[in-house]
Protein backbone atom coordinates (compact mmCIF):
# COMPACT_ATOMS: atom_id res chain seq x y z
CA UNK A 1 0.00 0.00 0.00
CA UNK A 2 1.23 3.37 -0.98
CA UNK A 3 1.96 5.93 1.60
CA UNK A 4 0.16 9.09 1.87
CA UNK A 5 3.73 10.76 1.17
CA UNK A 6 4.43 8.65 -1.59
CA UNK A 7 0.99 9.31 -2.97
CA UNK A 8 1.78 13.03 -2.84
CA UNK A 9 4.97 13.09 -4.25
CA UNK A 10 3.31 11.26 -7.47
CA UNK A 11 0.61 13.34 -7.70
CA UNK A 12 3.01 16.64 -7.74
CA UNK A 13 4.91 14.96 -10.39
CA UNK A 14 2.21 14.29 -12.50
CA UNK A 15 1.36 17.79 -11.82
CA UNK A 16 4.44 18.75 -13.16
CA UNK A 17 5.22 16.34 -15.82
CA UNK A 18 1.64 17.39 -17.77
CA UNK A 19 2.57 21.10 -17.10
CA UNK A 20 5.94 20.91 -19.39
CA UNK A 21 3.83 18.93 -21.44
CA UNK A 22 1.82 21.92 -22.05
CA UNK A 23 4.07 24.36 -22.62
CA UNK A 24 5.81 22.02 -25.24
CA UNK A 25 2.17 21.72 -26.95
CA UNK A 26 1.69 25.68 -26.59
CA UNK A 27 5.14 26.34 -28.26
CA UNK A 28 4.46 23.47 -30.97
CA UNK A 29 1.32 24.27 -31.90
CA UNK A 30 0.70 27.73 -31.78
CA UNK A 31 -2.41 27.61 -33.44
CA UNK A 32 -3.42 25.21 -30.88
CA UNK A 33 -6.80 27.22 -29.43
CA UNK A 34 -8.18 24.48 -26.91
CA UNK A 35 -6.23 24.73 -23.75
CA UNK A 36 -7.55 21.20 -22.58
CA UNK A 37 -6.09 18.92 -25.45
CA UNK A 38 -3.16 17.96 -22.93
CA UNK A 39 -4.27 15.35 -20.78
CA UNK A 40 -2.64 12.68 -18.73
CA UNK A 41 -4.11 10.05 -21.13
CA UNK A 42 -3.20 12.24 -24.60
CA UNK A 43 -1.15 9.96 -26.51
CA UNK A 44 2.53 11.85 -27.18
CA UNK A 45 2.37 11.30 -31.30
CA UNK A 46 -1.41 10.44 -32.40
CA UNK A 47 -3.28 12.85 -29.71
CA UNK A 48 -0.48 16.14 -29.56
CA UNK A 49 1.61 15.22 -32.52
CA UNK A 50 5.06 15.16 -30.98
CA UNK A 51 7.86 13.76 -33.54
CA UNK A 52 10.65 12.37 -32.05
CA UNK A 53 12.56 16.10 -31.81
CA UNK A 54 9.43 17.38 -30.10
CA UNK A 55 9.54 14.55 -27.45
CA UNK A 56 13.23 14.60 -27.20
CA UNK A 57 13.04 18.40 -25.97
CA UNK A 58 9.76 17.27 -24.03
CA UNK A 59 12.34 14.68 -21.66
CA UNK A 60 15.12 17.12 -21.23
CA UNK A 61 12.90 19.98 -19.99
CA UNK A 62 10.91 17.64 -17.43
CA UNK A 63 13.94 15.74 -16.32
CA UNK A 64 15.46 19.23 -15.88
CA UNK A 65 12.15 20.68 -14.33
CA UNK A 66 12.15 17.75 -11.66
CA UNK A 67 15.83 17.59 -11.48
CA UNK A 68 15.79 13.79 -11.72
CA UNK A 69 17.84 11.39 -14.72
CA UNK A 70 14.99 8.52 -15.92
CA UNK A 71 16.30 6.17 -18.46
CA UNK A 72 16.84 6.60 -22.06
CA UNK A 73 14.74 3.72 -22.86
CA UNK A 74 11.81 4.82 -20.32
CA UNK A 75 11.18 8.01 -21.81
CA UNK A 76 11.22 6.00 -25.32
CA UNK A 77 9.17 3.97 -24.39
CA UNK A 78 5.82 5.96 -22.86
CA UNK A 79 3.33 6.81 -24.79
CA UNK A 80 1.21 9.23 -22.76
CA UNK A 81 1.76 11.78 -19.74
CA UNK A 82 0.52 9.79 -17.29
CA UNK A 83 3.15 6.98 -17.82
CA UNK A 84 5.86 9.50 -18.56
CA UNK A 85 4.67 10.52 -14.69
CA UNK A 86 5.29 7.09 -13.43
CA UNK A 87 8.75 6.51 -15.18
CA UNK A 88 9.89 10.08 -13.22
CA UNK A 89 8.50 9.36 -10.15
CA UNK A 90 10.57 5.46 -10.38
CA UNK A 91 13.67 7.52 -11.04
CA UNK A 92 13.02 10.20 -7.87
CA UNK A 93 12.51 6.95 -5.45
Amino acid sequence: MMETNEAFADASFAAQVLGVVAVVYAETHRDATDPNAVKFDSQFERDLGFDSLARADLFGRIEQALHVRVPLEDFATVPTPALNACAVARAAA
